[in-house]
């Protein structure tokens, strides 16, 4: 498996599986199971407007998922630790678990790895202590190594995505770049959010309570077992995903989200420049790149045309003789190119929104200056024995501008956030999905080559894995993304109808308005 490892204001909690910026304590009711393709929707979130101006229409309720909360996170924002070079990032977390009997869940039925030779892999009922609502500091790195070891824990699961840092990320870390930094906050409380509703790792990985409970000291020592444990993951699946073909992907491997050609030649230099200052002005004796592996040669994938007849290929049925390996690739390919043509369409989606946004904060910025100087233009005015009255309507005439801008400024931080911001996690989450996929076609790969019949033990490892990821992908996850990206695009349609009520009401109320409607102005004509 090629584990994976790239959010919220201050105090921001999960609640709601979808909310972002506002509490919603609702509960949560039972909804169908209905794949992606299928054209009904769900109602889409309720959001509740600032009380600016009194409208007819009124959103639709939030879409319900049928998996309970069973933990509520709270991600603060990040403080700073000591450290021997540079100072070490936290993010506070506040962990408290809900109420709740753990016995209406089974223990999850995860099939035993032959390659992990009787490892335990820490699949078990777990153990909180009594809730004790605490504050305990971890890192962004640590979060994304508990993440990628849930995924090597449950290979019949999509684990939600939280992507490792960048090179320029840990260079904004470092000089504490709010924005970064915010960002990472965001990320947390994202993948957070969805760890709260799956019971397998809220119950069932005795990880889990250790990572949010343990005390800073106790952690570091506990951490470094983790850390044991999951290297040892690495090299018993090393075999395994020799057979990928995927380049990383979004999230990759722990270091793979790098500085590539596509970055900007701005971020480049920075990070150049960063680097030799840490290694004391040696930064232009770059370091070659490692030579590149020779490739293996493995299995080839079967060529399916993907969504034949608009629809994907069967999943093959159970066989009591042999594994029709080639059936099971055939079906998680056509998965796989289904999953990456919707991640590459959301994914083009980013770059024009957030080409709209930010000629949002050029007009703002331009608005500003204009308000600027009519506000000085008013105070020049003002000066004059004559020019009182034309001093107030350019006051006034500033202040509107002024709060235009500002409830422009307020849509935009609303769509960075709650739209912007949740595209791109969508397609981690994507790129999540992908890779699962490919880890089951990387098993079924390796089972070919180490003797393919449905007696071998590696062949009966993957067809377990490959039937549970099959009834998971099916039933929660194209239901549960589904339902999240109706809740973006409902989010686009009520912002911009919060944003229409702010500005009807910054025009309405305005005191400029009022003057330019005195009948004295009305009646002003000019001769030709």
């Amino acid at each position: 498996m090629m584990p994976s490892g790239d959010g919220s204001f201050p105090g921001t909690e999960i609640d709601d599986p979808f909310q972002e910026s506002q509490q919603m304590h609702e509960q949560l009711v039972h909804q169908p199971q209905h794949p992606l393709s299928q054209p009904e929707a769900p109602q889409q979130a309720k959001e509740q407007p600032q009380p600016v101006a009194v409208v007819d229409s009124t959103p639709p309720p939030a879409p319900k998922l049928n998996i309970p909360t069973l933990a509520k996170f709270t991600v603060e924002s990040a403080v700073l630790g000591a450290g021997m070079i540079r100072p070490i990032t936290f993010f506070p977390i506040v962990t408290t678990v809900r109420p709740g009997d753990s016995s209406a869940y089974s223990v999850p039925d995860v099939p035993v790895a032959p390659h992990m030779g009787g490892t335990d892999i820490g699949i078990g009922r777990n153990t909180w202590e009594p809730s004790s609502t605490a504050q305990l500091d971890r890192r962004y790195s640590e979060l994304v190594e508990f993440r990628t070891l849930l995924a090597y824990q449950f290979p019949t699961m999509i684990i939600p995505p939280l992507p490792p840092k960048s090179k320029f990320d840990d260079f904004g870390t470092f000089i504490t770049k709010e924005n970064i930094l915010l960002a990472q906050q965001h990320t947390i409380a994202r993948f957070l959010r969805e760890i709260a509703i799956l019971p397998e790792v809220v119950y069932f990985s005795t990880y889990t309570p250790n990572f949010f409970q343990l005390p800073r000291e106790a952690f570091e020592d506990w951490v470094e077992k983790m850390r044991v444990l999951l290297e040892d993951f690495r090299v018993r699946n090393a075999p395994i995903v020799a057979h990928s073909k995927r380049k990383g992907g979004i999230l990759g491997s722990e270091r793979v989200s790098t500085i590539t050609g596509s970055s900007t030649k701005a971020v480049r230099s920075i990070v150049k420049m960063f680097g030799s200052w840490v290694k004391g002005g040696k930064g232009s004796q770059a370091e070659a790149p490692p030579p590149e592996p020779a490739p293996k040669k493995t299995a080839e994938l079967p060529k399916a045309v993907p969504f034949a007849n608009g629809s994907p290929s069967e999943y093959p049925k159970s066989s009591g003789d042999t594994a029709n390996v080639v059936g099971y690739l055939a079906y998680w390919g056509d998965v796989s190119h289904y999953l990456t043509t919707y991640r590459d369409a959301l994914s083009a989606a980013a770059p024009p929104y957030f080409t709209y946004m930010k000629n949002s904060m050029d007009n703002i910025t331009a608005l500003k200056d204009v308000a600027d100087a009519l506000k000085a233009y008013s105070d020049v005015l003002h000066a004059s024995p004559a020019g009182g009255e034309l001093s107030c309507a350019a006051d006034q005439s500033s202040e509107l501008c002024s709060n235009t801008a500002l409830a422009i400024e307020k849509q935009q931080s609303r769509n960075k956030r709650e739209v912007y911001e949740r595209i791109l996690f969508e397609v981690t989450y994507l790129d999540a999905a992908i890779e699962a996929v490919d880890y089951v076609q990387c098993l079924w790969i390796h089972s070919n080559e180490v003797g393919g019949g449905s007696d071998n033990a590696f062949t009966a490892y993957a067809k377990d894995v490959s039937d549970r990821l099959h009834a998971y992908y099916e039933e929660r996850f194209l239901t549960n993304f589904r339902l999240r990206m109706v809740n973006v695009m409902g989010r686009m349609a009520s912002y911009g109808q919060q944003y229409a009520q702010e500005m009807e009401s910054c025009m309405v109320q305005s005191a400029f308005l009022r003057t330019t409607q005195d009948p004295k102005y009305l009646a002003y004509t000019a001769d030709e």
